[in-house]
């Protein structure tokens, strides 16, 4: 299964490289997606908020397969997509709560929760040179296609519920597999 994925992003990154060869600049154009997203949640129809929200995690696919297609594979590359991964969740959940899509407290524990998932494996890769596989549900593709398809469908709430469960399960995972893993060590 992930070589079959792994051609098609291949394929994907011949493609979108031709049209610009530039991973940074999908990297941005997914950002600014996302943030038309947050203005969506906030102040428009809740459907364009989510449909928005997947079309920013598609460019988040395509800007790692360019960079690879075209050989721009960088750690200042990598440092500015996971940096810009987490500004486009704060201001997707940050236009959910101003909208009042959803009770604002469970868009703070799912937003909280959410970058809590990205800091732990970023923590621990700082740490260790290993890092111990878990069952890997919650991670932002998931959390991302969750919420996008649910509110595309009209279902923001339940979108974001859904977010805060992966999110909840992925953190309380990850934190005892990695402490278990850095103790051992």
């Amino acid at each position: 299964m992930r070589g079959r994925i792994s051609g098609i992003q291949e394929s994907l990154g011949r493609a979108a490289a031709s049209l610009m060869p530039n991973p940074s600049a999908w990297t941005a154009a997914g950002f600014l997606l996302s943030v038309a997203a947050g203005l969506a949640y906030w102040r428009g129809p809740v459907a364009a908020g989510g449909l928005l929200l997947l079309a920013s995690g598609f460019l988040d696919v395509v800007d790692g397969a360019v960079a690879r297609a075209t050989g721009r594979v960088s750690h200042a590359g990598a440092f500015m997509d996971s940096s810009l991964d987490r500004f486009a969740e704060i201001a997707a959940y940050a236009g959910l709560a101003a909208g009042a899509r959803s009770p604002q407290l469970l868009v703070l524990l799912a937003l909280g929760l959410s970058l809590t998932v990205s800091y732990l494996r970023a923590r621990l890769e700082s740490l260790s040179r290993d890092r111990p596989r878990g069952l890997e549900l919650g991670e932002r593709a998931e959390r991302l296609l969750a919420l996008g398809i649910l509110s595309a469908a009209g279902f923001v709430e339940v979108g974001v519920i859904v977010v805060l469960a992966l999110a909840l399960e992925a953190t309380v995972e990850r934190f005892i597999l990695y402490w278990r893993h850095l103790r051992n060590a």
